[in-house]
């Protein structure tokens, strides 16, 4: 999306994106991904042209493994392995992704960061990244200052993506764990071998034991 709305001012925006490092990438996966990029001719040339077309030969004969992170370098999501996108500066050590940032977007620790917390901000949507892939419909929120949250508001907004703005980063951070929490839940009352209503009541009982220590430790933790 922003490649295709923004694409033009590359050389005045760098956008680095921070992904943890060690997610290998399963076999089936692998021999899946190796499809798709023969069958895109435009992907095949892309990698050849970086020279990294060898390596997804050399893991569809299970002579390596690949890893999320360098399928992100070389422009594949691994939740979205059929959709090949254009290649991203991707770094897996976090001091050095946002050491010259001026902001960042993300749900980060700013004690990991360094990030002065008016500089950080928060932007979640529910699994929204096919649907803007697919110039389906989509929202999200973005959280933070208003002197970045605004303009940065504006500048992902599209006919069929939805960016909706609050200054309460940390209450949407915090709301972002509870449902984790809620999930729990609610996997332990569906279960329909279990019917019995102390069943019931203790899942419950559980839920509400963990809402306020969840809270507690959130806002203790900054929410960040």
């Amino acid at each position: 999306m922003l490649q295709d709305s923004y694409g033009h001012l590359r050389e005045k925006v760098q956008i680095r994106i921070w992904r943890r490092p060690g997610r290998s990438v399963d076999r089936a996966t692998t021999e899946h991904l190796f499809e798709v990029i023969n069958s895109r001719e435009d992907v095949s040339r892309r990698l050849i042209r970086r020279c990294a077309y060898l390596k997804y030969v050399e893991a569809r004969l299970g002579d390596r493994t690949l890893y999320a992170d360098e399928l992100s370098k070389d422009g594949v999501c691994l939740n979205m392995i059929d959709s090949p996108l254009c290649p991203l500066k991707v770094v897996t050590n976090l001091p050095e992704a946002v050491w010259d940032a001026d902001i960042v977007v993300n749900d980060l620790p700013s004690t990991e960061t360094r990030v002065p917390m008016e500089n950080i901000l928060y932007l979640r949507g529910p699994n929204i990244a096919s649907e803007i892939y697919k110039k389906e419909y989509a929202n999200a929120r973005i959280c933070g200052a208003e002197k970045w949250r605004k303009p940065l508001a504006k500048f992902l907004r599209q006919l069929h993506f939805i960016v909706w703005d609050n200054g309460d980063l940390v209450t949407h951070e915090v709301v972002g764990g509870l449902k984790n929490v809620y999930a729990i839940g609610a996997a332990f009352t569906h279960r329909e071998e279990v019917d019995a209503l102390t069943f019931r009541q203790w899942s419950f009982d559980f839920i509400g034991l963990l809402l306020p220590l969840t809270m507690e430790f959130s806002v203790a933790d900054g929410g960040l």
